[in-house]
Protein backbone atom coordinates (compact mmCIF):
# COMPACT_ATOMS: atom_id res chain seq x y z
CA UNK A 1 0.00 0.00 0.00
CA UNK A 2 0.97 3.44 -1.26
CA UNK A 3 1.96 6.36 1.90
CA UNK A 4 -0.75 8.28 0.02
CA UNK A 5 -3.44 4.74 0.04
CA UNK A 6 -2.21 4.95 3.61
CA UNK A 7 -3.04 8.42 4.50
CA UNK A 8 -6.24 8.30 3.04
CA UNK A 9 -6.97 5.08 4.91
CA UNK A 10 -5.93 6.78 8.07
CA UNK A 11 -7.76 9.72 7.26
CA UNK A 12 -11.46 8.26 6.78
CA UNK A 13 -10.69 6.28 9.98
CA UNK A 14 -10.04 9.31 12.16
CA UNK A 15 -13.20 10.84 10.94
CA UNK A 16 -15.43 8.23 11.66
CA UNK A 17 -13.79 7.59 15.08
CA UNK A 18 -13.67 11.70 15.57
CA UNK A 19 -17.86 11.31 14.36
CA UNK A 20 -18.63 7.85 17.05
CA UNK A 21 -16.44 9.50 20.37
CA UNK A 22 -17.47 12.93 20.42
CA UNK A 23 -20.70 13.35 22.81
CA UNK A 24 -23.98 15.27 21.51
CA UNK A 25 -24.50 18.60 22.06
CA UNK A 26 -27.27 18.93 25.21
CA UNK A 27 -30.13 20.39 22.45
CA UNK A 28 -29.33 16.65 20.39
CA UNK A 29 -29.97 14.11 23.68
CA UNK A 30 -32.91 12.34 24.45
CA UNK A 31 -33.61 11.06 27.63
CA UNK A 32 -35.14 7.15 27.12
CA UNK A 33 -38.72 8.45 28.76
CA UNK A 34 -38.70 10.93 26.18
CA UNK A 35 -41.72 10.41 23.81
CA UNK A 36 -43.56 12.49 21.06
CA UNK A 37 -46.70 13.44 23.43
CA UNK A 38 -44.62 13.93 26.66
CA UNK A 39 -44.40 18.05 26.59
CA UNK A 40 -46.23 18.64 29.57
CA UNK A 41 -48.50 22.00 28.55
CA UNK A 42 -51.17 22.91 31.55
CA UNK A 43 -54.25 23.11 29.46
CA UNK A 44 -55.44 23.05 25.70
CA UNK A 45 -55.02 25.63 23.72
CA UNK A 46 -57.88 27.57 23.35
CA UNK A 47 -58.95 31.07 21.94
CA UNK A 48 -58.96 32.81 25.63
CA UNK A 49 -55.68 31.02 26.99
CA UNK A 50 -53.13 31.52 24.09
CA UNK A 51 -50.71 33.35 27.03
CA UNK A 52 -50.87 30.67 29.94
CA UNK A 53 -50.27 28.00 26.98
CA UNK A 54 -47.42 29.77 25.02
CA UNK A 55 -45.47 29.90 28.76
CA UNK A 56 -46.41 26.42 29.69
CA UNK A 57 -45.49 25.24 25.96
CA UNK A 58 -41.87 27.53 26.42
CA UNK A 59 -41.02 26.33 29.76
CA UNK A 60 -41.34 22.51 28.65
CA UNK A 61 -39.46 22.95 25.38
CA UNK A 62 -36.71 24.89 27.60
CA UNK A 63 -36.72 22.19 29.75
CA UNK A 64 -35.94 19.57 27.71
CA UNK A 65 -33.77 21.79 26.06
CA UNK A 66 -35.69 22.20 22.74
CA UNK A 67 -36.40 25.78 22.30
CA UNK A 68 -34.21 26.33 19.70
CA UNK A 69 -35.89 23.44 17.29
CA UNK A 70 -38.98 26.24 17.30
CA UNK A 71 -37.69 29.95 17.91
CA UNK A 72 -35.03 29.20 14.75
CA UNK A 73 -31.64 29.23 16.80
CA UNK A 74 -30.75 25.56 16.21
CA UNK A 75 -27.23 25.44 14.66
CA UNK A 76 -26.87 23.44 12.10
CA UNK A 77 -25.55 19.30 12.51
CA UNK A 78 -21.39 19.00 12.44
CA UNK A 79 -21.61 15.32 11.67
CA UNK A 80 -23.88 12.16 10.59
CA UNK A 81 -24.20 11.01 14.21
CA UNK A 82 -25.62 14.95 14.85
CA UNK A 83 -27.67 14.70 11.37
CA UNK A 84 -29.34 11.59 12.90
CA UNK A 85 -30.00 12.85 16.31
CA UNK A 86 -31.14 16.11 15.35
CA UNK A 87 -34.10 14.06 12.98
CA UNK A 88 -34.56 12.70 16.05
CA UNK A 89 -34.95 15.24 18.11
CA UNK A 90 -36.99 16.74 15.78
CA UNK A 91 -39.71 14.55 15.49
CA UNK A 92 -39.63 14.22 19.26
CA UNK A 93 -41.10 18.22 19.38
CA UNK A 94 -43.02 17.52 15.79
CA UNK A 95 -45.26 15.21 17.86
Amino acid sequence: MSDDESSKTSDSKLKWVASVSMPLPPHLLLHPSDNPSHLYVGELLSDINYGEWLVDFTDSLIAKNKLCFVDGSLPPAQSPAETEALRQCNMMVKG
